[in-house]
C-alpha cells in the first residue's frame, strides 16, 4: 500500500518509498519546451512548489549514480527527446524559505551560510588549475562566510561560470522561494538592505549571464 506524503517535499525519496505522487513530470517537458532563460512560478504556500523544485533537480542534475529509474513510471518517460536530458547538467540548487528574519543582519547571516552550503557541495572545483588563486581565494572566503558583501553578490554568477568550465555544459540554476527574505524585509522594516542584495545576487547570476543554462524560481 502507498504511503501519504504528508509534509514530505523530496522528490527522490517520495518515489523511493512508495509514496502517493500526482505526476507533475511533464512540467520538465514544459520548460524545455518553453525556452525561457529565467522562469518563476509563483503558488500559495503548500501548493508543492519546493517538491517541483525537487524534482527537477533530480531529472537535470549529473550525479554519480543515475536516477533516471526515478522517472521510469512516470508520464515523461514516454518522451524520449526529453529523457535524453535527464542527468546531463551541472545544478546549481537553493532554497532561501528559512532566511526570513526579525532582523537584516540576522537574515544577510542565514543568506550567506545558504550561498555557503552550495558553493561547498561544489567544492571538488576547488582541486587543480580550474580556477586562478584569486577565484579560489574568494571561493574558500564564500565557503567560510567571511567573503565581502560583494562576492556574495558575485556567487551565482561566478558558481555558473566555475560549473561551465568544469563540464563543459551550462549551469541550470534552481531557486526555491526565493521571495522569503524579501518578504521578511518588508514586514520587518529592512526591505531596501535584502531588495539591494537579492538584486545585485539574482541579476549577476540571472540576467545576461552567458554561463547560464536557465533558471526556475518558486515564490509565493
Amino acid at each position: 500500500m502507498k504511503k501519504l506524503p504528508i509534509g514530505l517535499c523530496e522528490f527522490e525519496e517520495l518515489i523511493s518509498e512508495n509514496y502517493y505522487f500526482v505526476d507533475k513530470s511533464l512540467l520538465i517537458k514544459d520548460i524545455l519546451d518553453g525556452g525561457a532563460k529565467a522562469i518563476l512560478i509563483p503558488r500559495p504556500r503548500r501548493f508543492g512548489k519546493t517538491l517541483n523544485m525537487t524534482m527537477l533537480r533530480c531529472f537535470f542534475e549529473k550525479t554519480v549514480e543515475s536516477k533516471r529509474h526515478l522517472f521510469k513510471n512516470l508520464n515523461i518517460a514516454k518522451h524520449s527527446d526529453i529523457m535524453a536530458h535527464q542527468g546531463e547538467y551541472p545544478v546549481i540548487f537553493m532554497t532561501l524559505k528559512e532566511a526570513k528574519t526579525e532582523r537584516w543582519e540576522k537574515c544577510y547571516e542565514k543568506l550567506t551560510k545558504i550561498i555557503s552550503n552550495e558553493f561547498l557541495r561544489h567544492k571538488y572545483l576547488l582541486k587543480g588549475s580550474l580556477l586562478h588563486e584569486n577565484q579560489k581565494r574568494d571561493f574558500e572566503n564564500v565557503i567560510n562566510c567571511s567573503a565581502s558583501q560583494s562576492t556574495f553578490e558575485n556567487s551565482l554568477k561566478d558558481l555558473s561560470e566555475y560549473l561551465t568550465k568544469y563540464y563543459n555544459k551550462n549551469p541550470i540554476i534552481l531557486i526555491d522561494e526565493y521571495d522569503a527574505p524579501i518578504q521578511a524585509g518588508f514586514v520587518n522594516h529592512y526591505y531596501k538592505e535584502v531588495i539591494n542584495f537579492m538584486r545585485g545576487t539574482l541579476c549577476g547570476g540571472l540576467k545576461d549571464n552567458s554561463n547560464l543554462n536557465f533558471a526556475v524560481m518558486t515564490g509565493i
